[in-house]
Formats: structure tokens, sequence, C-alpha cells
């Protein structure tokens, strides 16, 4: 039943024309929010270097400036914290609803303040807000793109976020920074909010609600086709009822104990680690601070911008070709070869630099931080930045999965917390050329870390990768005895 199922819902779910638009409107409207993420992430690269002066209104110590840049990855954390239970009760698209208005009031108090604590304030409600909204995102995203064009969906939050880096660059070069803050609520926020009152509720959640009747024409507005939308009901309906309960916590931990469990788990958490350490964090929050470092002979706030520019554009590209056209093996390498030789060519010339300022010749290649910063930008983008979380979804079983997406949020933000909030030590410390080179070291971590314990899952059914496991790190394959049928076809059909 479920074999045949997922086989109807790649036959009948052939989007053209109006229908594709109509979903491509729908997804585009719901993850535009993700843009206040990317510019809250980026927001103190272009703040900083005007606070930070002597003749600021709200001059910042270096240690304050510090919390100002990583507080965005404490307070997102403890905003995921509750997105799943908010989510579970209230539904993705009343939840990115009521996220609107403490956005807002933290841009707006942003905008306003007149002292250090109302900075940070203002930078834990937007934090606590985008943490709680990005989790609904990605469930909407997910539960209401038709399985043919699903992957692409869920992009298209993270091209959202490239744009929001985009618009927090742009805003700090050309506006005074009380005005910076006004630009996301203007550019994403505003059209979120009234988007969202055309945008029919998830129909997974609805469904799970035993709201049919809302769920059919939620599924109406998604596919715009009757026929459609009720012969997917009935593929939700059977999915549902195939679905296992929850863990408990007995159960996950005796889960955790088979090493075709566990030796996944150890390696994600790695990557997510490693894929953060190699500073892409760092460049995206201090950029502007980095490009005055290198002594780039273009502008340090134009520099920001052609990263933010480039981010979009390869941003673009996974949506439309990359996500489905290469291994996930293949990119991962890739980011970790191009992010170790971008890093180590800026330590070399930063310390080359330092070591022989007089030297005549700088002036005729003090354009070659920027390339070297869009060789790193690039490399992470196409594999570490959003294979790591396709690679994430395909690794650990169905079973534990869900379980365990918590843990790996908490990953990612206590190490981009760990990443912003050290540079400027690491800097003082070890100098503008010690930091790239532990971002190299880290980005060569990242590459040996796929070599040698991520296979390739592209395409790969659950037993493989799980045998995978297995072998290279000695065990049974009865571990792996408990994989029920409907877990295959579902692997199959993703």
């Amino acid at each position: 039943m479920v074999a045949t199922s997922a086989s109807d819902a790649g036959n009948h779910d052939e989007l053209k024309g109006g229908r594709l638009l109509r979903q491509v409107l729908i997804g585009v409207t719901v993850a535009s929010f993700s843009g206040c993420q990317g510019a809250h992430t980026t927001v103190p690269a272009v703040l900083l270097p005007q606070l930070m002066t002597n003749g600021s209104d709200i001059p910042l110590t270096m240690q304050q400036g510090t919390w100002f840049a990583s507080m965005h990855s404490l307070s997102a954390l403890a905003g995921s914290a509750l997105a799943g239970v908010l989510v579970h009760h209230l539904g993705p698209r009343r939840v990115l609803q009521l996220q609107a208005l403490p956005c807002i009031a933290g841009w707006l108090l942003m905008a306003l303040a007149y002292n250090f604590p109302m900075l940070m304030v203002a930078r834990c409600l937007i934090g606590s807000s985008c943490g709680v909204a990005m989790s609904a995102v990605q469930v909407y995203l997910g539960e209401s793109s038709s399985p043919h064009i699903r992957g692409r969906m869920v992009c298209i939050s993270g091209l959202m976020i490239s744009l929001g880096l985009l618009v927090s660059y742009v805003s700090g070069f050309l506006l005074p920074w009380r005005w910076v803050p006004v630009a996301p609520v203007i550019v994403f926020i505003m059209p979120n909010a009234i988007g969202l009152f055309f945008v029919p509720e998830s129909p997974y959640w609805l469904l799970g609600r035993n709201r049919r009747e809302h769920a059919r024409q939620s599924l109406r507005v998604l596919r715009g086709d009757d026929d459609v939308a009720e012969r997917e009901l009935q593929l939700i309906t059977a999915a549902s009822k195939a679905r296992q309960k929850p863990l408990t916590m007995r159960e996950l931990g005796r889960e955790m104990r088979k090493l075709s469990v566990l030796a996944p788990f150890l390696t994600i958490t790695a990557l997510f680690v490693l894929r953060i350490m190699t500073g892409v964090a760092t460049v995206m929050t201090y950029a502007v601070v980095i490009f005055q470092g290198t002594g780039s002979a273009l502008g340090s706030y134009e520099s920001a911008i052609l990263i933010g520019c480039v981010r979009a554009f390869d941003s673009v590209c996974c949506v439309l070709y990359v996500s489905d056209r290469f291994g996930r093996r293949p990119l991962l390498m890739f980011s970790g070869i191009g992010c170790s030789l971008a890093a180590l060519g800026m330590a070399a010339f930063i310390f080359a630099r330092d070591q022989a300022p007089l030297w005549p010749g700088w002036q005729r290649i003090s354009w070659l931080p920027l390339p070297l910063i869009l060789m790193f930008t690039v490399a992470f983008d196409y594999g570490f930045a959003r294979t790591g979380w396709v690679v994430h979804s395909e690794i650990l079983p169905n079973r534990i999965r869900s379980a365990l997406s918590g843990v790996t949020l908490l990953i990612h933000n206590l190490s981009t917390f760990v990443s912003v909030f050290s540079f400027p030590y690491i800097r003082e410390t070890l100098t503008l050329a010690g930091s790239f080179c532990i971002f190299a070291f880290f980005s060569l971590l990242g590459l040996l870390l796929t070599i040698f314990f991520i296979p390739e899952t592209k395409n790969k059914r659950l037993e493989a990768i799980e045998a995978f496991y297995v072998k290279r790190f000695g065990g049974h394959q009865a571990e792996s005895s408990d994989v029920t049928e409907f877990e295959v076809v579902q692997r199959q059909s993703e």
C-alpha cells in the first residue's frame, strides 16, 4: 500500500504552469521570514565598525562588541528549544504569524537603542524569534510542497537567508546605522506577515488534529487542483497511520547503544561542529572588520556586498541545479578542499604583508583578499552549507531522526556562538593570519571526516547506509534488523 502510494505521488505530482507558480509563491512567502535570520546574523558586520568608534553615540568596548555579535546564536538556541512544542500545538503557519510581533519589536528597539543593554535585549528578541520561526519555516515547506519539488522548495529558505545577508550589507553601506535595522522589517517581515493571511495551514498538521476537511481545503489551495488534492490527502492519511510513535527516553537510549545509530550520529555531530568552525559564521559576522584588517584595495563595505551577492547566486544555483545533480560526498569534499586552500591563501597573504609591510608590490596585489574570501564562500556554500543538512536527513535512521534533530540544531547554534565569540580573542592572540590558519585546519578536518566516515547517500537505500557504519566500525548487521518496510520505502521515495 505504501509503496504504491509513493509511486503514485511521483506520477500525479508533475507540476506545470500555474500549479508550479502557486507553490513557488507560497514557498517564497513563508520562507521570506528566513531573510530576517540572515540579516540578523550579519548586522554586526555593518554596525560594529560604527559602534566601536570614539564618535559613536553608543560606544562599545571589544568585549561588548563580541557579545553583541555572538548573542544571536544563544538567543536562537533558546527559541529553537521552544519551536517543536509551539509548532506541534499551534501549527507552523500560526507560529510564523505570532513571531512577527516580537521580531519587529526587536528590530525597532535596536534602531532606537541608546545604550548597550537595549542593543542586547533587541538581539535576544530577534534571535529567539528567528530560532522559533526557522523551525516553523522548514516544517511548513517540507509538509506543504509536492514531493516532486520538495527538495528545492526547502532550499528556498537558504536563498532567503542569503538575501538577508545582502540586505544587511547594502543597507549598512548606504544608510546610517540606526536605519539599518529598519530594512529587514520592510523587506522581509512585513511581506511575510501580510502574505501569511493568504497561505493555508500545513495539511499534515491539520490532519494530525483530525481536521480532515480543513486539510482537504489546504491541499486544494496548495495544489490548485481538486483531484490532486484528494489523492494526496489519501496518501497523507496512509502515511500518518504507518508513522511510528515518538520514542520514549528509555527507547532512545536503547537505540543509541546500537552501532548503526551511534556511529552516524557521532559523524553528523562532528560534521556540524567542523562546518561552523571552518569560519564561515565568523567571516559573515565580521566581514567589514576582516576586510579592513587585510588592507584590501576595494572598500570593506563594497567587498561585503559582493559576498552577499555571491551567496545569493550560490543559493539560486543550489535550488535550481546543484542540489539534485551531484552526489553528497563530492560536494562535501569540494568544500573541504576549497575552504582549506582559500583560508591558507588568506593566512599567507596577511602574514607576508605583516612581515614586510614596506614592500612596494603590495599595492599591485592588494585586490587579492577579495577573491580569496569569495573562493572560501563559494566552496562552503556548495558543500558544507546545504549538503551538510541533506546528509543529516539521510544517514540518521528514520526511527531516531526526529528525536535527535533538536540535538543537531543545538550543536549548530553552540558551534556558531563559540566561533563568533572567540574570534576577536583569537585574532588578538594569534593575529588575523593565525585565525585563518585555524579555519584551514578545521576545513581540512571536515575533508578527512568526509573521506573516511561519510558514505555517498544520494539514491542509497537505508540498509546500505547503515551497513556502511557497521562495517566501518565493526559490528553486526543484525543491529539494523528493526528497520521497517515503511522506513525503506520512505527512504527510497525521498
